[in-house]
């Protein structure tokens, strides 16, 4: 003997083990590169998002005047409907919510409305829901959003 130590089959790597090895980094290199463009991406989109939805919000482009409100329904019945509907604000009912809303004049609910909202509870999941309605009733009617500040403060 020599005085070398023998050599296993498990440290010898031969050239094509080698070469394996060094194009799977690469491959999972380049996923990683995909799968964190793809990430930075959505988050663009996102943040794009949240900055018009801000501007819509500030510039409350959608506010009518009472002859444009008198269109919508003002019935107490679908108006007080609407707002116990709020008190359960859950993702899943958004599109129904949106779509009642867009067919009634809630001028003489905004108080009640206000209070529903601020009274629901709430699962984290329903927040955007909540912000999203909360928004619309703002671009319509000007006096909402000091209203629900009102009505949050209270709780």
């Amino acid at each position: 003997m020599d005085g070398d130590q023998p050599v296993s089959k498990n440290d010898k790597m031969s050239s094509e083990e080698t070469q394996d090895t060094g194009e799977e980094e690469k491959r999972r290199s380049e996923e990683e590169r995909q799968q964190a463009l793809q990430i930075a991406e959505e988050l663009r989109v996102k943040v794009q998002q949240k900055i018009d939805f801000h501007d819509k919000n500030a510039k409350a482009v959608g506010r009518m005047g009472e002859d444009q409100l008198r269109r919508y329904d003002g019935s107490i019945k679908k108006n007080t409907a609407f707002a116990k509907k709020l008190r359960e604000l859950t993702e899943a009912k958004r599109e129904a919510l949106t779509k009642d809303f867009e067919s009634l004049n809630l001028s003489n609910y905004i108080l009640e409305v206000a209070t529903s909202i601020a009274e629901a509870k709430l699962k984290l999941a329903d927040v955007g829901c909540a912000v999203h309605i909360s928004s619309q009733i703002h671009c319509r009617y000007s006096e909402f959003s000091g209203v629900l500040m009102d009505q949050l403060q209270r709780i």
